[in-house]
Formats: structure tokens, sequence, C-alpha cells
């Protein structure tokens, strides 16, 4: 259902046939080089500039940067000597961030204080995007349902949109195999890969009626629901089999 919930805008936008296969040689034009900032070959992979041309095929309104739609960007810190095991907030890192989920259960802490002051601008609030930037690099999920105060570290980064801009619309873009090319493009270092904010702001976004984006992004969300309400009983199911066993093994 998560796998679903990836393909499911590409399906709809009819880009579900991407080409995204690494080309050995290829040649590009230096005034480009000289424009990007970029001297490093991978950046310029033939298949980031077929994704493009696949998206300006089916003709959104625009193609924009992703800080265009942005009221805010940021990402955490670890505060400065603090033992990470002690505190009342929970703190996420890069492993706490899936495509479309968020494991809240980290064994990481920090303080009130720290969350009321040093990280106040980080923390986690409903429909804020969540985005890993180093590691596992482009992981994207949406916040709901904030199960108790939570932080996040240097590793993760922190979209909040515009109010008109669906979560799951943006959440969804990224998610798919075009957004993670786009996101792959703009990363820098090939064993360590980073993804500075700088960079993610310039990731390009297709644009449509906001009407039609709205409908993508609750058909997105609908399904990441019910991924994670499957998930949900899933994990209960098991609990009860372990605790059937373990009946049947006393007797």
């Amino acid at each position: 259902l998560y796998q679903e919930a990836e393909a499911l805008l590409l399906h709809e936008l009819g880009l579900d046939a991407l080409d995204l296969s690494d080309e050995i040689t290829y040649e590009h034009n230096f005034n480009d080089v000289a424009f990007a900032g970029r001297f490093d070959a991978q950046h310029f992979q033939p298949k980031y500039y077929r994704v493009l041309e696949a998206i300006k095929a089916i003709m959104p309104l625009q193609i924009v940067n992703l800080d265009s739609l942005l009221e805010e960007i940021t990402n955490g810190q670890t505060p400065l000597h603090h033992d990470l095991s002690v505190g009342n907030v929970r703190f996420l890192t890069a492993e706490h961030i899936l495509d479309y989920r968020i494991n809240y259960d980290s064994d990481k802490r920090v303080e009130i204080e720290h969350h009321e002051k040093q990280l106040k601008k980080t923390q986690v609030k409903e429909n804020d995007v969540l985005i890993t930037i180093k590691g596992r690099i482009g992981n994207v999920a949406v916040v709901e349902d904030v199960p108790f105060p939570t932080n996040i570290n240097q590793d993760v980064g922190l979209l909040r949109l515009k109010k008109n801009i669906h979560p799951y619309y943006i959440a969804g873009f990224l998610n798919s195999q075009a957004g993670k090319a786009l996101i792959e493009q703009v990363c820098t270092g090939q064993i360590n890969p980073f993804l500075g904010l700088g960079n993610l702001r310039t990731v390009k976004i297709p644009i449509f009626e906001p009407a039609r984006m709205n409908e993508l992004g609750e058909m997105i969300k609908a399904k990441v629901n019910e991924a994670t309400e499957t998930q949900k009983s899933a994990k209960q199911l098991l609990e009860n089999a372990k605790r059937r066993v373990e009946e049947m093994i006393l007797g």
C-alpha cells in the first residue's frame, strides 16, 4: 500500500514510464555547468533532464522551485554536550523518517527546555513535511497526529508550506521516482551524500490547478492512511498471536 501511494501521483499524471537509466558517457554545455556551479559529472546525468522533459510534456501550469511554495525551511540540531538518553521530548533522526512514515518510537530524547528555546523552530507540528537530508536522503513524510512533543536533529529537514499547497501533493511528488531523481541530482558528495537546504530549495515541482493538486493530495493521503491502519492491524494481529503462543506454552 505504501508502494501504491508512491506510484499514485506519477500514474495519475501519466508519468509512470520514466527512463531513469544511467548513461556511461555524455556531454554537456559548459555554460550550463558554470551556471549550475557544479563540476561533478553525476549532476549532469541525462536521466535528470529526461525527467524534466517528461514533466514539461504533461503541460503543468508552471514548473517552480520548491522554495516558492514554502513559508519556512530549516533543519534541526543536536544540543551541545547533551546526553540523548535524557529528556521528555522525542528526538527524531534520519532513521526515523521513511517514505510517508514517521517512527515516533525514538530512544533519543532532549529536554523540554531545549524543545521550547534552542529548538523552538523545529518543534514538529501538524502538516509539517519532514525530509531526510543526510544518510538515507530523500525520504519524505507528512506529520499527522503527533503523539507527544517531538523535535528533529540536523539530518532531518523541516518544510512548512504555504497555506494553499497540499502537503501530500508535495510529499507525493518528492517520494515519486521523478521527485527522487530530481532530489538526487542536487545532492552533493558521492560517498556520503548530503542534501543541503539551499540545494533542496531548487528542486523543481510541477504546479497544476489548485483543485487538481488538492485532489491528488487527498488521494495520496487516503492511500497512506489505509497503509498505516493496515500496518497497525498487522502489528496487533502479531501481538495477539504471540500472546496465544505464550498461553499455550504455559498450559
